[in-house]
C-alpha cells in the first residue's frame, strides 16, 4: 500500500510539472531533459549497465541536437 501511495503522489507531480511547463517553451524542454536522464539512470539500473556517463552524454547531445 505504501509504494501505491508513493507512485501516486509521484505520478500527481509528475503530471503537475508537465501542465505547469508547458506555457513556457523553455521550462518544458528542461523538465522534459531531467525527466529523460531520470529514466535513462533507471533503465541503466534495470539491464545492470554501468556505462551511465556514456549514455547519459549521448542522450544529452541527441537531445539538444534535435532541440535546436
Amino acid at each position: 500500500m505504501k509504494e501505491l501511495l508513493t507512485r501516486a503522489i509521484s505520478g500527481i507531480v509528475y503530471v503537475i510539472l508537465l501542465i505547469v511547463s508547458m506555457y513556457w517553451e523553455n521550462a518544458l524542454l528542461i523538465v522534459l531533459y531531467i525527466f529523460g536522464l531520470i529514466t535513462l539512470a533507471e533503465f541503466n539500473k534495470l539491464i545492470k549497465l554501468n556505462a551511465l556517463l556514456i549514455t547519459a552524454s549521448i542522450f544529452t547531445f541527441l537531445y539538444f541536437g534535435f532541440w535546436y
